[in-house]
């Protein structure tokens, strides 16, 4: 499995990782072997950011005997989606699922990281880190706004991103530089 970047692979390694445990298969981890785009292609080699390399990958391996040994999984990002700002303020996803093509397979969300926001998810470390008497009645009140709240935080980064409010950013965040999380406390710097 072809992975766009560094932080993809770990995270779909650390997935087949558990997936396995959960059907009692763990050896099944050894058998895929996931790497990324961005450590086997060098940034100057001309073939473009790390979803084009895997596609340009996936296009040359069609019809060879092993590429059905082949999977890319690449961001979707804004493919697939009609938003015609200056006519509808409608964003339209044609495509709601995972779409696969020619041995790769496209997110089901804009990027991998849509994954790390499921309900289950925050919940559970809602319970785990908050100091109020009864985590539970707040756990239901956010379960209850949860998908409007994905959804608000999504048009919010689209709209920005058609407006050029927002620039892609080269690496992840330093979270550990403005917060601080200790037992039954959260401080933001």
């Amino acid at each position: 499995m072809l992975v766009e970047g560094k932080n993809d692979k770990y995270f779909i390694e650390r997935m087949l990782s558990y997936l396995a445990n959960e059907i009692d298969k763990p050896e099944l981890t050894e058998q895929v072997l996931v790497d990324s785009a961005e450590s086997l292609i060098k940034a100057d080699s001309g073939t473009g950011n790390n979803k084009q390399k895997i596609q340009e990958i996936a296009k040359s391996i069609v019809g060879k005997s092993y590429s059905h040994k082949f999977i890319g999984f690449v961001d979707r990002d804004f493919d697939m989606f009609d938003w015609d700002y200056e006519k509808t303020q409608i964003l339209q996803d044609n495509f709601p699922g995972h779409n696969i093509e020619e041995r790769i397979i496209r997110t089901r969300g804009h990027s991998l990281e849509n994954y790390l926001f499921e309900l289950d998810i925050v919940s559970n470390f809602f319970d785990i880190n908050t100091t109020i008497p009864n985590p539970q009645i707040a756990t239901n009140l956010f379960r209850q706004i949860f998908k409007s709240v994905i959804y608000s935080a999504c048009t919010v980064g689209l709209a920005a991103t058609k407006s050029s409010l927002l620039q892609r950013i080269e690496s992840g965040v330093p979270w550990r530089n403005f917060i601080e999380l200790t037992s039954g406390e959260i401080i933001f710097y």
